[in-house]
């Protein structure tokens, strides 16, 4: 169970992704709401421009190692575009937790 913290940062990565992707985000959707709306639109990245998907994850920084990791360990039900949102997310997260753990000292 993620903390109270953690939560708001996790909140915060998403809309960042948002931000990143240059896509808007209904106000009132909820996380996961957002993640279905992100796995929908990296669903769209992988059929009709995988070359832009591959430079958002790299200008994001996500890890390749990650990306081979995710595909190779993913679960059927789990669909490659829902792997893509999650990384997306965990990596802007991370960022975000460091920035605020340096940020204090």
């Amino acid at each position: 169970m993620l903390s109270e913290q953690q939560n708001e940062a996790r909140h915060t990565a998403i809309l960042q992704a948002y931000n990143y992707l240059d896509i808007t985000l209904p106000k009132q959707e909820s996380d996961e709401q957002a993640m279905t709306m992100l796995t929908s639109y990296m669903e769209e990245l992988i059929r009709t421009d995988f070359n832009r998907l591959l430079a958002l994850l790299y200008r994001i920084d996500v890890s390749e190692q990650k990306i081979k990791s995710a595909l190779e360990d993913r679960i059927r039900e789990v669909s490659t575009a829902r792997i893509f949102a999650e990384l997306i997310i965990e990596r802007l997260h991370k960022k975000l937790l460091y920035r605020r753990m340096y940020h204090t000292r």
